[in-house]
């Protein structure tokens, strides 16, 4: 009698899942329909511009495309920068103006004066510097994006370097640093490589062409002055990289 109970009991727990089952709601049927494609990026023949104000953090990050090979960057125009009253501000965007700063975005990105009170550390996305204080002078500078010790980060950009293959003018290189010493309050540094020797380094690099073919390119150049007194002393480094009318444009900059 008692097994006859619970198999009565099991045969109506069955029948009532299996109701359960069927009254359930089915799924939709999915509709036969074809993704919608990503869309494809654009590619511009020529030349790709890449700008300082693309990258963020000094890692490569493009915020906006550009639509065609002779883009400008809106900060190429010292008249669009930002007004900012701080003395040691105003002066380093004097500098990045006369020395021709290569891609420079001039939003400052970091701001404070050292534990020695006597320099201030400025950085902007795309440069950083070190900032005397007192005089306001400029011993310390580089970029983050085209100098020849950041480029290996972005292969992006050593990709134009074959797009910026001139001569080099050796005196015009040595005449713009010196012009900047004369502008920026270089006294003291002026008068220790007067005499001292001079000499301009131009970097050699092979690379590939669009056409797959080697080729030997020269997109980088150092003038170095040399202390007066004792020549193992280099005075003023200054590394320029080519632009692709043949002009100059710093990217590194160190004096004492």
């Amino acid at each position: 009698m008692r097994t006859t109970w619970i198999i009565v009991g099991l045969g109506v727990c069955i029948i009532g899942v299996m109701a359960l089952l069927i009254n359930l709601p089915s799924s939709p049927t999915p509709k036969n329909e074809t993704p919608s494609a990503q869309p494809s990026p654009k590619v511009v023949s020529g030349r790709i511009p890449v700008f300082a104000s693309e990258f963020t953090g000094g890692k490569s990050e493009r915020s906006r495309t550009n639509e065609t090979s002779n883009s400008i960057p809106v900060y190429a125009d010292p008249s669009k920068w930002p007004d900012d009253s701080r003395p040691v501000v105003k002066e380093f965007y004097r500098f990045a103006k006369l020395a021709k700063l290569r891609n420079f975005d001039p939003r400052i990105t970091y701001f404070t004066t050292n534990s020695n009170q006597r320099s201030i550390s400025v950085e902007t996305i795309t440069h950083a510097a070190e900032i005397e204080a007192k005089e306001n002078r400029i011993p310390f500078l580089t970029s983050k994006l085209d100098s020849m010790e950041t480029v290996s980060d972005h292969p992006e950009i050593v990709s134009t370097w074959t797009l910026d293959n001139g001569t080099w003018d050796q005196q015009e290189l040595i005449n713009m640093t010196a012009a900047l010493l004369e502008q920026f309050g270089f006294a003291n540094t002026q008068k220790g490589v007067r005499t001292g020797r001079q000499e301009v380094q131009i970097s050699e690099f092979k690379t590939l062409l669009p056409d797959g073919t080697h080729a030997v390119v020269h997109p980088f150049a150092t003038v170095i002055f040399h202390d007066a007194t004792h020549d193992d002393q280099k005075r003023v480094n200054a590394e320029y990289r080519m632009r692709e009318d043949g002009s100059a444009e710093l990217v590194s900059w160190s004096a004492w």
